[in-house]
């Protein structure tokens, strides 16, 4: 399946074959039939007595008898059009890994990439601590790598801050080889809390809800989405628990005002980040920010331009291996 979908990703139609495993399996049961029969005659020795369950079953089954569909069943459903691009925008709204796979695969000949689930989506034990959440996405990077280890790390919007927390923890840990690419994350100033502040809880909700309705979600995930916003926000009006003193950050920048946010609270937001030249990230790191402008993107469909980002992150690295 993960194969058929790297091809698709490529533009590509992948080649469907007959699916293998469950009928392999089969064959290696009877293969070992009787090393199998002899084992459970041990065992079944040993037992008192036996349950018939033969009343729970709708008709006899032999379980002896190799299992297979006779004549397997093709069908392929192409997803284009105004669905496909509701699937998509789904994915980018809500946190979910997949969103990062075109950007994974344009850079899998030369990283790793592993992607992390919106915890709050994943879970019911919701967390509003910026630090918190901080703690249980590194204890998750460090079962895939080592503190002594050069740490890559990519984040959108909030993903970015929740970055630059982990970042800090990570160096307290004695990390000091980290880069991190922030796709228009912007750090809080007393300006942005106050109109963070100012948003109309209720309206948002109700924004949400039809965003997510248009693009086909259920009701049970619209529910949970919903039941999340508080603790991302409460993670939104965080700040950072210390300035990072190692790591190096690469801010991807919206060069456009977002279409979504056209009057109110929202819009005044919006005006005053684009005049913010480095979202308020500088404060935060000792090292000089690195700045790339996407002037043909706005923060919601930043993850699109997956060739100026790819390219970036590729030079950036590059550049680090040859030092």
């Amino acid at each position: 399946m993960h194969e058929y979908y790297n091809t698709l990703v490529r533009g590509q139609t992948p080649q469907l074959v007959v699916e293998q495993a469950y009928l392999a399996t089969q064959q290696y049961y009877l293969a070992h039939l009787a090393e199998s029969e002899r084992y459970w005659a041990e065992h079944k020795a040993l037992f008192q007595g036996a349950n018939d369950l033969a009343p729970l079953l709708t008709h006899r089954v032999d379980l002896t008898r190799i299992k297979a569909v006779e004549k397997p069943a093709e069908q392929a459903l192409i997803v284009q059009g105004n669905t496909y691009g509701q699937l998509k925008h789904l994915c980018r709204a809500q946190g979910v890994s997949e969103v990062y796979e075109p950007l994974a695969n344009a850079l899998s000949d030369r990283v790793n990439c592993i992607g992390i689930d919106n915890y709050n989506l994943c879970t019911d034990n919701h967390i509003d601590s910026l630090q918190q959440i901080a703690r249980i996405y590194m204890k998750l990077i460090l079962t895939e790598t080592a503190i002594d280890q050069p740490i890559r790390i990519l984040g959108w919007s909030l993903g970015g801050q929740l970055a630059m927390e982990i970042a800090f923890q990570l160096e307290q840990l004695g990390a000091k080889e980290i880069q991190l690419f922030l796709l228009d994350t912007v750090m809080n100033t007393d300006e942005i809390k106050a109109l963070r502040n100012k948003l109309d809880i209720s309206s948002a909700y109700r924004q949400v809800t039809r965003k997510l309705q248009d693009m086909g979600a259920r009701e049970t995930y619209i529910n949970k989405v919903l039941a999340a916003i508080p603790f991302e926000s409460g993670i939104a009006d965080c700040h950072l628990s210390g300035k990072l003193s190692y790591a190096n950050i690469t801010l991807f920048k919206a060069g456009q005002a977002s279409p979504h946010h056209k009057e109110g609270v929202g819009f005044a937001m919006s005006q005053l980040i684009a005049k913010i030249p480095d979202n308020n990230i500088s404060p935060w790191a000792v090292h000089p920010l690195v700045i790339k402008m996407i002037e043909d993107c706005y923060h919601e469909n930043m993850i699109e331009s997956v060739p100026i980002i790819s390219t970036e992150i590729m030079n950036t690295l590059s550049m680090k291996d040859n030092h």
